[in-house]
C-alpha cells in the first residue's frame, strides 16, 4: 500500500464499518488472508460483487470503464503476465476484488482471489501511528 500506507504505520480500524453495508470502492480494509487465517491484510477495494474486473498491461478495468487511479505505484517498467494482465474476472456475490497501491510489489487478488465479506475485519480510517511524524492523523 505503500506510499498510502508505509511500513510500521498503525491504522485506526472500524471493525463495526460493515455491518448492514458491504465496503466501497476505494475503501481501504483489514481482512484475514484466505490461506491463513492469522495473518490480517490490508488493502483497496477495487471490484464489488457482480463486478467483471480486468487488468490490460498495468491498467485496471471494472466493468469495462478504465479506473481512475492516482494513488497506484508502478515501479517496475517491465511488464510481467499475471501481476500485469488479467483476463476478465466476475466477482461472485458477497465478494470484492482488493489490490494494492504498489501493484508491482503487493499480494492480493490477482494472486488470491476475491475476498469473501465474512474475512473483512474492518476499514482503515486514519493513522494514529507512524516512525514518520507528518504522517500521524492521516486520513485513509
Amino acid at each position: 500500500m505503500r506510499d498510502t500506507l508505509i511500513i510500521d504505520d498503525t491504522t485506526l480500524v472500524d471493525l463495526t464499518a460493515y455491518e448492514t453495508n458491504g465496503p466501497e470502492y476505494d475503501d481501504i480494509i483489514v481482512f484475514t488472508l484466505p490461506e491463513d487465517e492469522n495473518k490480517d491484510f490490508i488493502k483497496r477495494v477495487i471490484g464489488k460483487p457482480g463486478d467483471t474486473v480486468c487488468i490490460e498491461n498495468k491498467q485496471v478495468f471494472v466493468n469495462g470503464r478504465k479506473r481512475d487511479e492516482e494513488y497506484s505505484i508502478h515501479t517496475d517498467a517491465k511488464s510481467r503476465k499475471r501481476r500485469d494482465t488479467m483476463p476478465p474476472m466476475t466477482i461472485p456475490p458477497g465478494a470484492y476484488f482488493v489490490l494494492g497501491d504498489n501493484r508491482d510489489e503487493s499480494y492480493d487478488s490477482r494472486f488470491f482471489g476475491p475476498i469473501a465479506k465474512e474475512k473483512i475485519l474492518g476499514k482503515a480510517r486514519i493513522i494514529i501511528w507512524s516512525d514518520t511524524w507528518s504522517r500521524i492523523g492521516k486520513t485513509l
